[in-house]
This record gives structure tokens, C-alpha cells and sequence, in this order.
């Protein structure tokens, strides 16, 4: 059990007085050993590993990269959403991500991703972004931070307990990746098998009995005299979302003509992202009397011969985006997929009992990465409780 505060040695500090901001600007990074970069979605808001490392060579690097950290550098996102990263290696960042370093004598480095992460500095880059559309927040800004920092030798007490439910959470989100990894290539290894052992490469449309595009109708969180409406957020590649279910008003006919049944299937027909477009689920449990959105397609299969889920599988492999792919059109800033293009696909189709057997598989990966993820939140919660407790005066 921790130890109880001695809130008296606690010191009132401003951010800049215990911080400065590195500024080494490289011109030439192959000079110094530089291999990577740093891309802003590399820095997460739920985790301090950084997600994403770039070849400096990928042709895509802009002038912006040119700003030096080292392993241990505390790197702040400065545009929303906010996010705070330590560094692993030697890279470059643009200059809109702060690279912070802790004098040591005041303040441990370990702990210093921590303060930027509690709720009492979120609140503060809340009050305190700039900018309309683009929210951001200056480095000047920062360093009037006020917070209360405790002696030393308390500081590397918390530091220790709180990388402890951090390396935590780090070794479950490691098995988490492994495991989405073990899935694609179950899948892909089912499809390229089956392909040289008989599976037949059936046209989609001998396989479907319906494809509806969905009602277009304004909605919103009003449920009086409402029915549930699943839209682009509620569609996640293999699963439903529906933590923002939105509701809109009905006629009995539209209700009939848009109603949804368990086996359903929800494709994304038109985005900004390409990458969101032709991703899509196999409805099992939904909302009852919910209805979809017209930016979704609702494709209804003969199911003595087409297993859904395993429709739902095909679709989202890597083996069918790649074709789906060659059907989106950009239009207006949108991209799109059309009934035709979906109807014209080949589907690699085993029988049904091989289907339902594949399909068996992958709810086994899927109880597993859902235990995985209930885990990560646990332990999430766990952090941000320790966080707040420990890093409160």
C-alpha cells in the first residue's frame, strides 16, 4: 500500500521552471544517424509508445521535420487531440511537436509524461487552445503551467508505481496486436488455401438476395417517436459501435423498407476516407426496430448457401479490400462504392460447412482480443486512478 502524502514538502512549480524545450534543428539528418521520423499520429492519447515511425527516405517527409530528440524525450502533440510520447530512439519530429526535457534536480524525467496526461493539465490545454478548426496550443503557453510537484525521492515513488500500471497495459496491448495480428493472417491463409483447393470463386450476386441503399433522413438524439438509426460510426470493420446511436423519425412504410434483421450485412458506401469505404459487418446484436443511414448499403444473402459472417470476413480481409478498392470513385471530395460494384465481386466461397467452421475460428479471436481489450481498459482505469491520486496535493 502507498504511503500517505507529505503534502507539507510539496512545492507549488510552473511548468517552464522545471522544463525546457529542446530546439536542435537538423538540416541534414542522414549526418546524425537519423533513419526516422515521426509523423503527429504516431503520438497516441492513450499510451506513451509511439505507433508510428517513418523512413526519413519515403518521399513523403515534409520541410516541417526537422526538429532532434533523443531516447527518454518527453515529445508533446501540440495539435488536438492532444498526445504525449517517450521517446525509444534517435529521430525527427515537426516543429509542432514539443520536444520537453526535465531538469533532473527538480524533476524526475520518468514523471514528467505523467503531469502532462492528468486531468488537471487536460483541463488546462481545454481552456487554453487556440486556432478555429485546427485547435492548438503555443509552447508559451505550457510552461505557465501550475501544478504541485513533490521532493524528489516521492517523485520516483510515483514515477515507479505508475510506469509499473503502464508496462502493464503496454504487455496486454502487445498480446492485443499480436493476436489481430494472428487473425489476418488466419484468414488470408484460409483464402489463399482454399483458392488452390477447390473453392470456387462465386459472383457475389448469385449470392444476394437484396442490396438496399439506406433512408436519408436528418437525425438526431431525440428518441420520442424515434426509432435507432446505424450510421458510417456505428459501422467498425466486423463489429457495431454503438456508443453514438443516433434516432430519427419514421413512416410505417420506410420503417418496413429500412428495417434491420439479425444477418444483415452493413457496408460503407461513401466517405472522405477512402480507407473507411466498402469496410462492413454482419449484424447479429442490434437495436430492435432499428433502421440505417443512406450512407450505408445493406446487402441480405441466401443463407443456405452464404454464411453472413463469414461474408462479413471476406469482405473485410485484406484479400477483397484490395479488389473492393479498384471499384471506389473520388467525387466532390468523397469516395465512392456503388450496388454494381459490389455485385460484380468474386467471392472465394467453400461450402457452408467450411464457412461456419471458419466463422467458429474467428469468434474464438474474437472472445480473446475482447478479454484482451476489457483487460486494457481495467488497467487503464486503474492508471488514470493512481494518477490522479498520487499526482494530486
Amino acid at each position: 500500500m502507498a504511503k500517505a502524502k507529505d503534502s507539507q514538502a510539496w512545492q507549488t512549480v510552473k511548468l517552464g521552471d522545471v522544463t525546457r524545450q529542446i530546439k536542435h534543428k537538423v538540416s541534414d539528418p542522414v549526418s546524425e544517424d537519423i533513419t526516422h521520423y515521426l509523423p503527429g499520429g504516431g503520438i497516441r492519447n492513450d499510451s506513451f509508445l509511439i505507433s508510428e515511425w517513418q523512413p526519413i527516405n519515403d518521399g513523403v517527409m515534409g520541410p516541417a521535420f526537422h526538429m532532434c530528440f533523443l531516447p527518454g524525450h518527453t515529445l508533446y502533440k501540440s495539435r488536438v487531440p492532444h498526445g504525449v510520447g517517450v521517446a525509444d530512439r534517435k529521430g525527427i519530429c515537426a516543429n509542432t511537436t514539443y520536444i520537453i526535457e526535465a531538469n533532473p534536480e527538480q524533476l524526475l524525467p520518468e514523471l514528467l509524461p505523467f503531469i502532462l496526461i492528468t486531468n488537471e493539465f487536460r483541463q488546462f490545454e481545454k481552456e487554453n487552445n487556440r486556432g478555429s478548426t485546427n485547435l492548438f496550443i503555443n509552447y508559451n503557453q505550457i510552461t505557465k503551467y501550475i501544478f504541485s510537484l513533490p521532493p524528489v525521492d516521492e517523485q520516483r515513488r510515483i514515477a515507479d508505481l505508475l510506469w509499473a500500471a503502464d508496462d502493464s497495459i503496454t504487455e496486454y496491448q502487445s498480446t492485443l496486436d499480436k493476436l489481430h495480428t494472428t487473425t489476418t493472417s488466419f484468414l488470408e491463409t484460409q483464402i489463399a488455401n482454399g483458392l488452390k483447393n477447390g473453392w470456387r470463386q462465386t459472383l457475389f450476386d448469385e449470392l444476394l438476395t437484396e442490396t438496399q441503399y439506406g433512408i436519408s433522413k436528418k437525425s438526431g438524439l431525440q428518441r420520442e417517436g424515434t426509432v435507432p438509426i446505424l450510421g458510417i460510426p456505428n459501422v467498425v470493420a466486423g463489429n457495431i459501435d454503438l456508443s453514438k446511436l443516433a434516432w430519427v423519425e419514421v413512416s410505417e412504410s420506410e420503417f418496413e423498407k429500412y428495417r434491420l434483421n439479425t444477418g444483415d450485412i452493413l457496408i460503407v458506401r461513401t466517405n472522405g476516407n477512402p480507407n473507411y469505404v466498402g469496410r462492413c459487418v454482419a449484424l447479429k446484436d442490434i437495436p430492435e426496430n432499428s433502421v440505417y443511414a443512406s450512407y450505408l448499403i445493406r446487402l441480405r444473402v441466401l443463407e443456405d448457401r452464404a454464411n453472413p459472417s463469414f461474408i462479413e470476413a471476406i469482405l473485410n480481409s485484406r484479400h477483397m479490400r484490395r479488389t473492393l478498392m479498384n471499384e471506389i470513385r473520388s467525387s466532390a471530395g468523397n469516395y465512392n462504392l456503388n450496388t454494381q460494384g459490389i455485385r460484380k465481386q468474386k467471392i472465394p466461397l467453400p461450402p457452408l460447412s467450411g464457412q461456419d467452421s471458419t466463422v467458429k475460428k474467428l469468434n474464438e479471436f474474437n472472445m480473446s482480443k475482447g478479454q484482451l481489450e476489457s483487460h486494457i481498459e481495467n488497467q487503464r482505469k486503474l492508471k488514470t486512478d493512481l494518477l490522479n491520486t498520487l499526482l494530486s496535493n
